[in-house]
């Protein structure tokens, strides 16, 4: 969430935390409301990033997806391994979500191949939170 909160900062956000966690990570002073989400890369070179949470019932657990809330406006996902994010904006999300599997840009060349698949627009596409006047330092 910090290294989120960085990049932001860095390009001319005003960043707050939120003083409980139910669903915003991070909120701006331009209004945007922002989910934070952190993977490694696995063997298969994909980064997972899973929404889903087990509940308890009187006789079992139950595994229930995730529907974001309605004032949520952005989900960020950082790929660890490789420092690199997708920047989603929720309007994306008609259904509730349990995982998200995004290949590996891991080479150069694979990068523009990266791009042509469903998430690969949103790699570091900061420009999806531009910094308004609220925001501007």
């Amino acid at each position: 969430m910090y290294r989120v909160a960085s990049e932001l900062l860095r390009r001319g956000h005003h960043v707050f935390f939120p003083a409980i966690d139910d669903g915003i990570d991070l909120f701006t002073a331009s209004g945007y409301r922002i989910q934070v989400k952190a993977s490694s890369r696995g063997w298969h070179q994909f980064y997972s990033f899973f929404f889903r949470h087990w509940t308890q019932t009187d006789k079992r657990r139950v595994q229930k997806f995730v529907k974001f809330r309605p004032d949520l406006t952005h989900l960020i996902l950082w790929g660890v391994t490789e420092d690199h994010f997708w920047i989603i904006p929720t309007v994306e999300f008609s259904e509730p979500v349990s995982c998200l599997r995004i290949p590996s840009p891991t080479k150069q060349s694979d990068r523009y191949k990266h791009r042509d698949t469903k998430y690969g627009r949103y790699l570091n596409a900061w420009n999806l939170i531009p910094a308004s006047d609220g925001d501007a330092t």
